[in-house]
């Protein structure tokens, strides 16, 4: 299966506390992530909070310039020019986290849902428009009667399913799922995660899923990217790493989701190190029970581990 995204070697670094009378700091929230997601497959990222996830699926929505390493998307580079990124707008959408920050209250929805259309200018007249809005909700599984609503007036599934259908308005081929079902009830997350994968199976569509929720991962991908402190520690087909993790970091978390399978290693310890003052060595020896004096004086390189599966862990 080809590649739809493609980074090589990724970084991103923010200068931090700089002023005129004193040097910043270089906040690394990226170190050298490469990852493929696969053409009409579902790649899962997935980390603690401030593992650089989020920042390098705004990397890829073009949102932020990588500070070094290649982008490219359906085999173009993403370059930074205002081509490239108009490209990319039509392409490539985002399902933010958030349905209740995400909607411009003021509007109804199916100003929200026509509003890219009209953004982009499609040349849609009037009766177009309407029915490709009805479309749009039809396909989400949003009645009709809903369209001249206000967000307030609408559930948290049902905000989200709007999200979707404006998301789709430009019949993108791409969608980046940015913790996609968290803001929403248990109840409600599986029946937009099923919309999601039915949308997905209709439209041929490739997704890259953010989310620090494994379950959500495993329901969803075909592979799976475990990020720790700006880079990527585990990666490959979700089967062999869920069922037979190589990284601590990665059994820590399946552990900490699954206590049944606790015994895979010991609980986690302490807490994420600062990015502005990253450990020596492998990332991960402070919190790790299996660190060497290798690990703290060497950072190890991501190897294959079993096909198609990676893992930058010296025991590994």
């Amino acid at each position: 299966m080809s590649a739809f995204i493609s980074i090589k070697d990724v970084h991103k670094v923010y200068p931090v506390g700089a002023g005129l009378l004193r040097a910043g700091h270089a906040l690394h929230a990226v170190r050298g992530v490469s990852l493929e997601v696969p053409r009409g497959g579902t790649y899962g990222l997935v980390g603690e909070s401030g593992s650089g996830k989020s920042t390098v699926a705004k990397i890829i929505m073009g949102a932020e310039r990588p500070s070094a390493g290649a982008v490219q998307i359906d085999g173009r580079a993403m370059d930074g020019s205002q081509r490239a990124l108009a490209w990319l707008r039509t392409c490539l959408q985002p399902v933010l986290q958030d349905p209740y920050g995400s909607l411009n209250p003021t509007l109804r929805v199916r100003e929200l849902i026509d509003e890219p259309l009209r953004i982009h200018r499609k040349g849609l007249g009037a009766r177009q428009m309407t029915l490709r809005v009805n479309h749009l909700m039809e396909q989400v599984g949003l009645p009709e009667a809903l369209a001249s609503r206000h967000p307030a007036e609408l559930s948290g599934g049902q905000k989200q399913r709007v999200a979707i259908a404006r998301a789709l308005a430009l019949a993108p081929q791409c969608l980046v799922l940015d913790e996609p079902v968290s803001a929403l009830d248990v109840s409600v997350q599986a029946q937009v995660l099923n919309l999601l994968q039915d949308m997905q199976v209709a439209s041929s569509l490739t997704y890259l899923l953010i989310s620090h929720d494994l379950a959500v991962v495993a329901h969803m991908s075909d592979y799976v990217g475990v990020m720790y402190l700006g880079t990527v520690q585990e990666q490959g087909p979700v089967e062999s790493v869920l069922e037979a993790p190589r990284h601590p970091y990665t059994r820590a978390l399946i552990a900490a989701a699954e206590p049944a399978r606790g015994s895979l290693t010991a609980a986690l310890q302490g807490e994420v190190p600062s990015p502005l003052r990253p450990p020596s060595g492998c990332a991960f020896h402070p919190r790790c029970p299996l660190a060497t004096q290798r690990c703290r004086e060497k950072a190890p390189p991501l190897r294959q581990v079993a096909p198609a599966h990676f893992a930058a862990c010296h025991h590994a």
